[in-house]
């Protein structure tokens, strides 16, 4: 699930660019590439993303 975007993507791109161009194309997708940058930098490889109660696990 986690590569629909790279099966996408290209898709999407080529049809921005039959539409759009090549400039405006960039200009488009450089927007979530920096979002998704300024995301990278609060992922903390150290905590668990969901936090398991052990408890529950024991009953």
């Amino acid at each position: 699930m986690g590569n629909i975007g790279a099966l996408i993507s290209p898709l999407l791109a080529g049809l921005f660019v039959e539409h759009l161009g090549w400039t405006m194309t960039f200009q488009l997708l450089i927007v979530p590439a920096v979002i998704a940058v300024i995301m990278w930098f609060y992922v903390k490889p150290d905590q668990p993303l969901i936090v398991s109660d052990d408890k529950a696990i024991e009953k």
